[in-house]
């Protein structure tokens, strides 16, 4: 019959779990690089350069430009374009994007709020778990630190990208890069505006990719742009020079907080695969000796 740990390994072992719970909450918890590129319709293709910092209560965004002056020219030339639709109309779009804009900044604290839930009924079922020894909490305590992991290398960076705005729904025509610019250039002022966006995996982070193309109508005079919203323009024809192309990639990967997942994976395995079993081993040796 296997017997149970000696009281001072179950506390020194929830002690440990705790401490690496709340290191893991307060540690540094991801970090995201990311960069968009004018492939198409600005001069030397000026690259913009983001770094997003995320912890457990806020978000730190730096952004860089290289081969800024021609991406500087391109915000401070175009014109902002009102939408052909009515004042109604265009409160609505208003409406629409304050809306999309408010759910995608809640994505990041409902996953925080998951997690911080997550860890205190970790904690719990590890307190539970190891005064009452049994299978079921055991094998409990394992499912609620996959799904903590789940929410810390998936759910996270997510919620993340999709705050910034690298998704098809983004209301930024670059996805979220042109935030640098006071007045981001918006897909409403594009005529045959096309986007795409995707993730994947990489070796140790999540890839994030997005892409968009069409023709700027804040870069035409007032008496071209209905032809262009008309007719898509081909080379050579009136209108094409305002034809932008932008390609986008985000790679997210764990800071410190991997390694404090991977300390409790650690202890939670020493605990289960060798103490538990020390008073059977002990017992077992003292048997042969006599």
């Amino acid at each position: 019959m296997k017997n149970h740990p000696p009281e001072p390994y179950k506390y020194v072992f929830i002690l440990l779990i705790i401490f690496f719970s709340s290191s893991l909450w307060y540690s540094d918890w991801f970090e995201i690089e990311g960069e968009g590129v004018y492939t198409e319709g600005i001069d030397r293709e000026p690259k913009i350069i983001v770094n997003y910092n995320i912890d457990n209560s806020m978000e730190l965004i730096s952004v860089s430009i290289e081969n800024a002056t021609p991406l500087l020219q391109y915000w401070n030339n175009r014109v902002v374009v009102e939408p052909d639709n009515s004042t109604d109309g265009q409160d609505n779009s208003e409406n629409s994007r304050e809306s999309t804009e408010n759910s995608a900044e809640n994505n990041l604290n409902e996953a925080r709020d998951l997690i911080r839930i997550m860890l205190i009924i970790f904690i719990g079922i590890i307190i539970i778990s190891t005064i009452n020894k049994n299978v079921f909490w055991s094998r409990l305590t394992i499912i609620s630190l996959f799904l903590i992991s789940f929410l810390f290398l998936i759910l996270v960076p997510l919620s993340a990208v999709d705050d910034f705005g690298l998704s098809d729904e983004s209301q930024s025509s670059t996805g979220g890069f042109d935030s640098a610019n006071n007045d981001e250039v918006s897909v409403n002022q594009f005529a045959h505006f096309e986007s795409n966006s995707g993730f994947g995996l990489d070796l140790f982070s999540l890839r994030f990719d997005y892409n968009s193309n069409g023709f700027d109508l804040g870069l035409l005079e007032p008496d071209e742009r209905q032809s262009v919203i008309d007719k898509k323009p081909k080379a050579g024809d009136s209108g094409y020079n305002s034809y932008l192309n932008f390609e986008a990639e985000m790679n997210a990967g764990p800071s410190e907080s991997i390694y404090w997942l991977i300390g409790i994976g650690v202890i939670l395995f020493f605990w289960y695969r060798v103490v538990n079993n020390i008073p059977e081993i002990i017992e077992y040796q003292t048997i042969i000796a006599e």
